[in-house]
């Protein structure tokens, strides 16, 4: 709970005051801790700048977990999924562009790849289990999806586009993509492409 608050204190100090106004003795001051008290859960600014990363990022996928497992046809589930991302993107963005554009090392390399690899095997299990995939397809299908929803939401922000648009582009290409690969869902009914 209190590492929570600590973030969120960071997360407030970032983007009111940027990346560069980040110290610990900043968080503990807007956190309405003392400064020791920073220090106990977190070592140093970079191990803050971690914690806040992976939770951050954390959220991007965790906002689909929902949208996939509420049931539903395949089509449902992506356009659930699709649209939880885009939500806490545009919740979220200011603080994202900042942390994925100033926060760097080896570290946070493999931080993020194992947040990717994660989710990517969640959906691969998900999509590999319902179509009776080997694993190898179903991963494969998997780093697709989070690679053009990710892309698509870049392609949103980063260029001003109507987000309607962009993510009703997104889910057809998504589903396109999944029918022309996996043919018709079990039960014969084939996903829709609006």
């Amino acid at each position: 709970m209190r590492t929570q608050h600590l973030l969120d204190a960071a997360t407030k100090v970032i983007v009111e005051s940027g990346l560069e106004a980040l110290t610990m003795e900043a968080v503990a001051e807007r956190a309405s801790v003392s400064r020791a008290l920073g220090y106990f859960y977190f070592e140093n600014r970079t191990e803050l700048l971690r914690a806040l990363y992976n939770r951050e990022f954390g959220r991007l996928y965790d906002a689909m977990v929902p949208a996939f497992e509420a049931g539903g046809s395949l089509e449902e589930r992506v356009r659930a999924g699709v649209k939880a991302y885009f939500d806490i993107v545009a919740s979220r963005y200011d603080l994202f562009a900042l942390l994925n554009t100033t926060v760097d090392g080896p570290q946070f390399r493999r931080d993020r790849r194992h947040r990717l690899r994660s989710w990517e095997q969640y959906v691969g299990f998900l999509v590999g289990d319902e179509f009776d995939l080997s694993p190898t397809k179903a991963g494969m299908l998997a780093r697709i999806f989070v690679d053009v929803v990710a892309r698509c939401t870049l392609l949103w922000k980063r260029d001003r586009l109507d987000r309607t648009e962009v993510e009703q582009l997104c889910i057809r290409f998504v589903l396109g993509g999944l029918q022309s690969v996996l043919g018709p869902e079990p039960g014969g009914a084939e996903p829709s492409v609006p």
